[in-house]
């Protein structure tokens, strides 16, 4: 991926408003926080509308839920790239893999029939 550079012409508390690359009018940039407060009102708005008609919803109103989806989905992406979790959490998903992989080992070695009279009662 190339490098870009934002000139920041305005900052507010969670995004910042800029030029990329010296383009003529500014564009923005939202903060990761930002991002994780309209994932959380995406889910809540689709939460909301669940058993709702969305056909009967205007299309600017679909229009606007595809656009925010569509943002924290790419967000979601990008962040699952970016970060790796603290040593604590590393530890713990390959804990937890060790577990799973155990288990399975095991369940392999059952067979589907179960002769054992203790079991029949």
């Amino acid at each position: 991926m190339s490098d870009h550079q934002l000139t920041v012409t305005r900052k507010e508390d969670t995004f910042l408003i800029g030029r990329l690359d010296g383009a003529r009018y500014s564009g923005v940039y939202l903060s990761q926080e930002y991002m994780v407060r309209l994932s959380e009102l995406s889910h809540a708005v689709i939460r909301r509308l669940e058993g709702t008609d969305i056909a009967q919803l205007p299309d600017a109103v679909k229009n606007v839920i595809g656009v925010v989806d569509r943002l924290v989905k790419a967000h979601a992406a990008q962040y699952r790239n970016e970060y790796g979790g603290t040593e604590e959490e590393r530890k713990d998903i390959a804990a937890a893999r060790q577990e799973v992989d155990e288990a399975l080992r095991v369940r392999r070695g059952f067979t589907s029939g179960d002769n054992d009279p203790q079991n029949s009662k």
